[in-house]
């Protein structure tokens, strides 16, 4: 007999027929009303660019999604702010896939808060108990903080001085920022159970022993003298100006801090004819908000000491000489390690007039120009040639010294295993991450 389906018997062309007008019902589009938002697009690169930037992350999501199925993130240290880009951008490729791992030699910059963003990429039941922005909350259960504590007088609404009493005076305790230091009870709670702590001892790797040596340098009179008086007239300043109208209060804290750089950069190519501390240039002499300060424009000038000449030789830096002049005859080499890069110049000048030797010098970015310093020629790789530069500026020509900003060189650099000495000639403002980083381009295999 013969099949029949709808009425229609099977293999008639009727049935395409039919097909054809449910599928176009079903393909019909209906306009719906406007909804008067803009229609955005994406920025252009750079003027004149024929192409637009997407993140790399969404575009690797969005189109090949099932190209991978495991993440490796490397100097996840440098992923520890939330709010930046490139964090948010590692966390959504370690989420999206489910399965990764993240590598760094420094974990933590010493601050709890720096562990927060890793621990929350990688740690679906640490995100159950922290939100994305609950960082606080997170120092405040495993980190530390500083707290100031005042007597307050409440009908005067002023802190009051040291030795009053009264009925009126009352305490009360604020925040001023993060302290150093993590609970071990996040150790044992989250980290422990996600990650794998490592050693170089723990690889048994056959590596010279890693050494470190504190070197006590002994000022001048006159730098001692000048160094005190800058740290005195700062201190004073800022203590008059707690309770300014003018809005000069707290507008001295980043000198004072900066203070501790002047016994490397206290003579005339450095700083010019005097070492000045002043107000930022954009407060004003009368406190007044400008827009913009100009370029090398100074602010009110709070105290100043004469420069010395730029001939001289420092007291840190005579025992930079000496001890590369020790490390020389020992067939050492060795990184120079300066955070000012106007300071790099001056040590690469005196290292080649003391010494004999050449002494490259590796920038970040263009060093200011100073009219009481010799001209040197700069080169200012960028960053992805630098290991290029380094091959073949200092590795290929037998460099015995490099001076380079220990920023510049912290991640990515295995070249410099070139090296076995390093002379840390300023602290890089107490940050543990630099200083670990910059120290493992020369402790490391190679």
């Amino acid at each position: 007999g013969e099949l029949f389906y709808g009425g229609v018997p099977i293999g008639d062309v009727e049935h395409a027929a039919r097909a054809f007008v449910l599928v176009a019902k079903a393909g019909a589009f209906e306009s719906p009303p406007k909804c008067g938002e803009p229609l955005w697009q994406a920025a252009r690169a750079t003027e004149g660019s024929d192409h637009a930037r997407v993140p790399l992350a969404d575009y690797i999501l969005k189109r090949h999604r099932r190209t991978w199925n495991f993440f490796v993130l490397d100097e996840a240290h440098e992923h520890s702010h939330m709010s930046s880009a490139q964090t948010g951008a590692s966390q959504k490729l370690m989420r999206a896939i489910g399965r990764g791992v993240s590598l760094t030699g420094s974990a933590c910059s010493g601050y709890a808060e720096s562990l927060f963003a890793s621990q929350y990429a990688r740690d679906p039941a640490f995100r159950e108990e922290y939100g994305r922005g609950e960082s606080r909350a997170f120092v405040s259960d495993f980190g530390y903080v500083k707290r100031v504590m005042e007597s307050y007088d409440g009908e005067r609404k002023s802190v009051v001085t040291f030795g009053a009493v009264s009925d009126r005076v009352t305490s009360r305790t604020r925040e001023v920022g993060n302290a150093a230091g993590v609970s071990p009870a996040f150790l044992i709670k989250y980290l422990l159970r996600s990650a794998i702590p490592l050693h170089k001892t723990d690889l048994a790797l056959d590596l010279p022993a890693h050494i470190d040596e504190v070197v006590r340098i002994e000022l001048t009179e006159t730098i001692a003298t000048n160094a005190k008086l800058l740290v005195a007239r700062t201190r004073d300043r800022i203590s008059k100006d707690r309770f300014s109208k003018e809005g000069k209060a707290g507008k001295l804290f980043g000198a004072l801090a900066e203070l501790v750089s002047y016994p490397d950069c206290c003579t005339e190519d450095i700083c010019g004819p005097a070492f000045e501390v002043c107000y930022p240039a954009d407060l004003g002499k009368a406190g007044a908000r400008r827009t913009k300060a100009k370029p090398g424009e100074k602010g009110e000038l709070v105290v100043s000491v004469p420069a010395l000449p730029a001939d001289s030789i420092l007291p840190k830096e005579k025992v930079m000489l000496s001890r590369l002049e020790a490390a020389f005859s020992a067939d050492s080499r060795v990184l120079v390690f300066p955070r000012h890069t106007a300071l790099m110049p001056r040590l690469a000048r005196i290292i080649e007039r003391e010494l004999g030797v050449e002494c490259p010098v590796l920038y970040a970015s263009s060093p200011p120009q100073s009219a009481h310093a010799p001209k040197r020629k700069v080169s200012v790789p960028s960053a992805k040639n630098r290991q290029e530069w380094i091959e073949r500026e200092v590795v290929a020509k037998g460099a015995r010294v490099l001076v380079v900003n220990p920023d510049a060189v912290q991640t990515g650099l295995n070249v410099l295993v070139h090296f076995d000495t390093v002379w840390w000639h300023e602290n890089p403002m107490c940050d543990a991450i630099i200083h670990r980083q910059a120290n493992g381009r020369v402790d490391r295999i190679g």
